[in-house]
Formats: C-alpha cells, structure tokens, sequence
C-alpha cells in the first residue's frame, strides 16, 4: 500500500518568487507614496504660510506698518516658542509681538525639514522679507508681486541666498496681498534699495 503525505512546507523557490514579488511591488510603489507624501507637505507649508502672512498682515493693519527690525525678548522665550523668538519678539517700532497674532505655533513648522523627526525639534522654517520690514502697507506697490514670507532658514531674508529650495528646487512664497504661491528659483531675485531684500519677477 502507497502512504500518501500532503505537502505542507514551502520550496526554496515558492519562496524566493514570493520575495521576488514583493519587491518588485515596492519598487513600484514607493516612488508613488513618496510622491504622495511631498506634495501632502507642500500643501501643510501653503497652509502654514497663508496662515503666517495673515498675522502679518493683521499686525501691519493694527499698528500702521510692517514691524520694525525685531529683538528676541528673553522673557517671553518659553519651551514650546524659544524656535520661533523673531515670531514672539517685539518690534523696535511697536509694544506688539507677531505671536499675538499666530493662532497656532505649529504654523512655524515646515513639514519637509521636520518628516523625519522621531520629535519635534524647533527649528526657524520661515523669514520675513527684509525689504518690507517697517514700512506702511499703503507705501508698497504691487503688493500681489511682493513678496512677504517665504521658506527660509534664518529669520530675515536679505537676499536669495536666504532662501530655502526646499519642495523640489521650489520654494513656498507668502505675498503682501494675502495669496500664497509656490515658486520656482529663478523668479525671485534680490532687491538692494530702499532696503536689501528679494523680490518677485512673474
């Protein structure tokens, strides 16, 4: 009589097919979710930015113009905001501080320089135009060109080297009229007079 055994394991190649397989899929797949992942971070810093220019904006509107060259107030410099002391500092020209007008800190987080943080770790993310600082709103022209916050690694832009490429050689550009665009490189350009600063070519 012929005993029969049912095969329960499986073969050396059963199992490199199977791997084989499922990196194949990974190959294909990742470029995707990373695709997927970059512009979700680009859409959070439009969202961040739009936010950001807002506050200036209603800070310019309540006290008459942009602020001033900004000091870091030690006082106010807590845990949670002591990244974002140019935000929380007040102005040489006005007993304000921009944080007043911030509804949420978390704003001054740029999610591309900070996805692969295990914590969050405060960092300066964007800066203020230099060339806009202390004047009146009503002085500046063309403000839909003008460029107010943009993505950054210090707190002041005074020229394009100020400047972080950091969504795919582009940047996010926070303008005077409210509106937030991504830009690439060779539309901005540096401003020397009245003050150094950058602007923005169409």
């Amino acid at each position: 009589m012929v005993i029969l055994y049912k095969k329960n394991a499986f073969s050396i190649i059963e199992v490199l097919t199977v791997i084989s397989i499922i990196l194949i899929l990974s190959a294909m797949l990742l470029p995707a979710l990373k695709s997927a992942r970059n512009k979700a971070h680009l859409a959070t810093c439009i969202n961040n930015q739009r936010n950001l220019t807002a506050s200036v904006l209603m800070f310019a509107l309540d006290h008459g113009s942009f602020p001033d060259k900004l000091l870091a107030n030690n006082e106010e410099d807590t845990p949670e905001n002591l990244y974002a002391s140019f935000w929380t500092s007040k102005s040489y020209l006005h007993a304000a501080s921009l944080k007043d007008y911030i509804y949420n800190m978390e704003s001054l987080m740029c999610p591309s320089k900070h996805a692969d943080d295990n914590v969050i770790i405060m960092h300066i993310d964007y800066g203020l135009n230099n060339a806009i600082l202390g004047f009146k709103p009503t002085a500046i022209q063309d403000p839909e060109l003008t460029i107010t916050i943009i993505d950054s690694n210090v707190f002041e832009i005074f020229s394009v080297n100020d400047v972080d490429y950091r969504h795919n050689g582009g940047t996010v550009v926070g303008f005077l009229d409210g509106h937030v665009d991504y830009v690439k490189s060779d539309h901005i350009y540096n401003i020397v007079s009245p003050d150094p600063g950058i602007g923005y070519s169409p």
